[in-house]
């Protein structure tokens, strides 16, 4: 397929554009406009079956952009009210964005049709589509306007970015561009230019529209002060510095240029405004892992991901009481650079002679990460990384570094290595060097999604700014897809999973692990999306092997514009992780999520994880974890939140509540509480409980930039 041909952005001296969803004003006249989206899901390389069009113009000062998106049946587009980042089950619209050209990094602006906004950013190697479903998207806010309507023939959104609210070169002469929607109630999603399948990933497929040539200096400096004001049960907390209570910090961040960032941040509040999901940590071999929400650490983060995934893992960094960060992109260059004083760091993930809990009691230590990465071309790069830790007061030190690449060998296939080594001192570990090896190769065509992995990971190897569990690791996998498209109507898409296996043996020769997940499903042309999948496994726990059988089924839909469902099921054989004691039993486990919005400004999204285990009939344990959030908003930025907890495993119930003004990324003003109880569980029941709670008030502003 040849690539999209470029285009010329309009300029426009002075705009005056009001960003109200109406292409109305006169400059919109000298705008360019483009249209004829195609389909890229769930049938690609179909015209789109609702029109698009948008127009695009620029000045100094920022892009804007004007979408009309025609809806035959405008009752049903999917849309409410929400907290920024938290509509990706609407329907919307939106824009990907590479102000270098470079084909490496990307910036996503979304827009559902009433305006509220998903922002993020994409890198090459985890963009196989433009809004990744399962992962690859880095979070990322930024401030733009934005401003979406619904009419009586569809929707039209109105947005309005400015040029120092993206990293971009001194003169932007290359920038491109991807245009894409989504039609919720089909699932279908549409791009401009079209995405090809045939073609690997999404960045290498946008489009040159030129640009408004030289921006001159950066943002300059910027001052972002917080202020906490927080009482507990107990009184004043001491995890930050304050007095009586009342704790101050914030985050300077400054831009001497456009392809140059640096942050600092001193005694920051990063507690999340929302405690994390609720996850069943019962029977698991290795620890669970949570999404990083702190803005400090999200900034810059895309530029982390690895070959081995979660070679970075910021939310190792808990308690941070000072920061500093730094980005720097120069043409085909890119580095970043974070380094994090924590208070409370946690401890390994990796089996093995790791670091723990006691080991890192009361404990301070110093996290340091650099990373350079630099094009090749369209589809090539070379790379590298260094990660520190160093536990003060004491001889626990962690060191790694290592290289990494990409070759695009053509358009449908590419390969990927890396090879690391790390040196880890502390109780049991004498700090030899350790390596580590990744190889995998990726095809991709309209009918078969193909990757290809050998790894190698020595005994003593260890992230500890990182999240590898695993260690003493040779491994082959294969992921395999197929596509068929059926001219059935109401069937778009089937998919085929026949060979996605994997094999891992220890360092020593001996078999770790087989496993064999075969399955099929398909899309339908409400949206909906069914899967059935086996699980064939074999593994070494405890210095035993033990074989299992498992059936996965999972399935969900935004069935109407109030109510989206997504279930999963699985039912077979399953282990004990007992070290003392491991068995294989039975196991039943059920996952439901439901988002019922039944007006525009009111929404109740409850979940419920069950579990349960048996050996030989007799039940081990059984348990579930709930949760029920309500959102009612005044206004898109006015809004307020209550959300319940609860968890038979450990016996625990908790509530939270939340009003909360949020004009704009880091203009907030928070007030809430947090209350819980442990109650204990049926085998061991506490008499007296004690009640924990938490209020506190949270205000945080932006001044300069």
């Amino acid at each position: 397929m040849p690539f999209p041909i470029p285009m010329d952005l309009p300029q426009v001296a002075q705009p005056e554009i009001v960003v109200d969803g109406r292409a109305d004003e006169s400059a919109w006249g000298d705008a360019m406009t483009v249209g004829q989206f195609q389909a890229y899901r769930p049938k690609p390389g179909v015209p789109a079956s609702m029109q698009t069009s948008l127009k695009m113009m620029s000045s100094k000062e920022a892009l804007y952009l004007h979408f009309t998106a025609e809806d035959d049946n405008p009752n049903r587009i999917h849309a409410g009210y929400g907290r920024r980042d938290s509509r990706r089950n609407d329907d919307y619209v939106g824009i990907l964005i590479d102000t270098l050209g470079t084909g490496e990094r990307g910036n996503l602006f979304i827009v559902n049709p009433l305006g509220v906004q998903l922002d993020g950013t994409l890198v090459r190697g985890r963009d196989q589509e433009v809004v990744p479903w399962r992962g690859g998207w880095s979070s990322w806010d930024a401030r733009w306007e934005s401003h979406g309507r619904i009419t009586e023939d569809g929707y039209e959104v109105e947005i309005a970015i400015p040029w120092g609210s993206v990293r971009h070169p001194e003169v932007v002469d290359s920038a491109r561009v991807m245009a894409f929607r989504k039609v919720s109630r089909t699932a279908e999603r549409s791009a401009w230019p079209a995405l090809d399948p045939e073609i690997q990933g999404t960045l290498t497929q946008t489009t040159n529209i030129g640009g408004p040539g030289e921006l001159g200096a950066g943002g300059g400096l910027t001052v972002l002060p917080e202020m906490t004001v927080t009482r507990t049960q107990d009184g004043v907390p001491d995890d930050r510095l304050g007095v009586a209570g009342i704790a101050a910090g914030g985050t300077v961040r400054y831009e001497p240029t456009p392809g140059l960032q640096m942050l600092a941040t001193l005694n920051p509040d990063f507690s999340n405004v929302e405690s994390d999901e609720a996850k069943i940590d019962v029977n698991s071999r290795y620890s669970l892992r949570y999404e990083e929400k702190r803005p400090f650490f999200l900034e810059g983060q895309e530029w982390f991901n690895h070959p081995i995934r979660n070679l970075i893992y910021t939310r190792s960094m808990v308690a941070p009481l000072a920061g500093v960060r730094a980005t720097a992109e120069s043409g085909k260059l890119a580095v970043a650079a974070l380094h994090v004083w924590d208070n409370a760091p946690a401890p390994s993930v990796s089996e093995g002679d790791s670091w723990a809990d006691e080991d890192l009691e009361n404990k301070q230590s110093l996290a340091t990460v650099g990373r350079f990465r630099y094009s090749l071309g369209r589809d090539s790069m070379v790379g590298g990384m260094i990660s520190d830790k160093q536990i003060l007061g004491t001889n626990m030190r962690h060191h790694l570094i290592g290289v990494d690449a990409r070759l695009g060998l053509s358009e449908r296939v590419s390969i990927e290595g890396a090879a690391l080594a790390s040196s880890t001192h502390g109780p049991q570990q004498d700090g030899r060097a350790s390596p580590a090896m990744v190889l995998n190769q990726r095809v991709r065509t309209r009918h078969w999604k193909n990757r290809n992995e050998a790894k190698y990971l020595s005994d003593g190897f260890r992230t500890e700014n990182g999240f590898e569990p695993i260690a003493d690791w040779m491994s082959l996998s294969n992921d395999s897809e197929f596509h068929i498209f059926p001219s059935i109507a109401a069937i778009p898409r089937v998919f085929l999973t026949p060979a996605e296996a994997e094999v891992a043996w220890a360092t020593d020769g001996e078999m770790r692990l087989y496993e064999w997940s075969p399955g099929a499903g398909f899309w339908t042309s409400n949206g909906a999306m069914f899967l059935v999948e086996g699980n064939f496994k074999g593994e070494e726990f405890a210095d035993q092997w033990f074989d299992t059988r498992t059936v996965q089924a999972m399935g969900g839909a935004s069935w109407t514009h109030w109510l989206r469902t997504w279930t999963n099921v699985e039912i077979g054989e399953g282990i004990l992780y007992d070290e003392e004691n491991p068995v294989v039993g039975q196991t039943q486990s059920l996952w439901l999520d439901v988002g019922v919005q039944p007006l525009t400004f009111f929404r109740v999204a409850p979940q419920l994880g069950w579990e349960r285990f048996l050996d030989g009939g007799s039940e081990v344990y059984s348990g579930y974890v709930s949760r029920v959030k309500a959102e009612v908003f005044a206004t898109p930025t006015l809004w307020a939140r209550v959300i319940g907890d609860l968890s038979t495993f450990s016996g625990r119930r908790s509530y939270e509540t939340l009003l909360a003004w949020e004009k704009s990324p880091g203009r907030a003003v928070y007030l809430g509480g947090h209350t819980s109880i442990e109650t204990g569980t049926d085998d061991d029941p506490i008499d007296n409980p004690e009640r924990e709670w938490t209020a506190f008030t949270k205000i945080s502003w932006v001044f300069g930039g």
